[in-house]
């Protein structure tokens, strides 16, 4: 994954329609190519194999023996993954989004303008589903900070998946140091290479550890962001060593109590790698001892290391998820129980054609 350099800090794709940035809050969206649709982010992945640098045509960038079929294969081996579409007024873009039962997608808020959206689909395993109400968190107010920890939607499908049954959302809070495996569907390329499109959205994989754990409280209820850094082999990349956090421009932060963790280690982890655009909304997931659980959503991302390049997701960048464990009262509170679903989507689908 990766992001031009003109780029606000959200990691959302345009597909035609000119910059959606433009017209929004930083992070809210970017065009993507004519022939995708909705806001997104995508991959880079650096791998510590061999000194040689190969290209991968994976999406994401590849560091060492090039490795489109290992990051093929990470994506394919996780259910569930799918392209978000996103129609608007001004344009189209393309972003991800995670089932979390049959019926209803978690993705980012920035995927999607509540004022301008009309439409949103989302692609998975060769089907396209069409949705049928959407909803953000309250709590998302367009910016992207280490303060903002409420970047997440839910979109509920006309139509369920068949075959699919759920996602486990993780619910504890021992995220730091954590081995995560984040998945996108946006553009891919080499850290220090310009990206190449991924006009057939092809959901791949890249691998890191969580640096930082952000818990927060807000008026909607709590929020949270889990972070982490782009490793490469030296040292002045090695960005969460040289600061607690940043800001969405690039500016270090000072440590608080809402900040868990310091430092961060140079080593690389199996495939090293950060998000870019196309992959807002896409998943991280973490294996505590009970096999894949959901631990965040990607947001956006900043590069402190390069002031000239603040969003072009290369060695140094540094990732913010939105934290899932601190999320779950409103994601609960959203997808009805089985004996009230219908009840909750009529009101739901109401709602949001009344607020357009």
């Amino acid at each position: 994954m990766s992001m031009g350099l003109n780029r606000p800090p959200s990691r959302s794709y345009p597909v035609f329609g000119g910059d959606k940035t433009k017209k929004r809050p930083p992070g809210a969206g970017s065009p993507v190519d004519a022939g995708s649709k909705a806001p997104g982010g995508f991959l880079f992945v650096g791998v510590a194999c061999l000194a040689l640098l190969w290209q991968s045509t994976a999406s994401a960038v590849v560091v060492g023996v090039p490795d489109l079929n290992l990051s093929r294969l990470i994506g394919e081996s996780y259910a569930g993954v799918g392209t978000l579409e996103v129609m608007e007024t001004g344009g189209s873009y393309r972003g991800t989004g995670v089932l979390l039962n049959d019926s209803w997608v978690l993705t980012a808020a920035h995927n999607w303008d509540a004022g301008a959206v009309t439409h949103l689909a989302f692609s998975i395993n060769g089907q396209r589903h069409q949705a049928a109400g959407w909803v953000q968190h309250p709590g998302w107010d367009g910016s992207f900070s280490p303060l903002q920890g409420w970047d997440v939607g839910l979109v509920r499908l006309a139509q369920p998946v068949a075959g699919f049954s759920m996602t486990q959302l993780y619910a504890g809070s021992s995220e730091l140091g954590m081995a995560v495996t984040v998945l996108g569907a946006g553009l891919y390329g080499m850290a220090a290479d310009p990206l190449d499109s991924n006009s057939g959205g092809a959901i791949l994989g890249i691998t890191n550890t969580i640096d930082r754990v952000i818990s927060l409280a807000g008026l909607h209820g709590t929020g949270g962001l889990l972070v982490y850094d782009f490793d490469g082999w030296l040292s002045a990349r090695n960005s969460l060593a040289l600061a607690v956090a940043y800001d969405a421009f690039g500016q270090p932060l000072a440590g608080n109590g809402s900040i868990l963790g310091s430092g961060s280690s140079p080593a690389m982890s199996s495939l090293e790698g950060t998000s870019a655009l196309g992959d807002s909304g896409g998943p991280a997931f973490a294996d505590f001892g009970n096999g894949p659980e959901l631990v965040g959503i990607v947001s956006w991302g900043v590069n402190p290391t390069e002031p000239g390049n603040l969003y072009g997701s290369g060695y140094g960048d540094v990732g913010y998820l939105m934290r899932v464990s601190s999320l779950q009262g409103w994601i609960q509170g959203v997808i009805p129980e089985p004996g009230t679903a219908m009840l909750t989507i009529a009101g739901l689908a109401v709602c949001i054609r009344r607020k357009r």
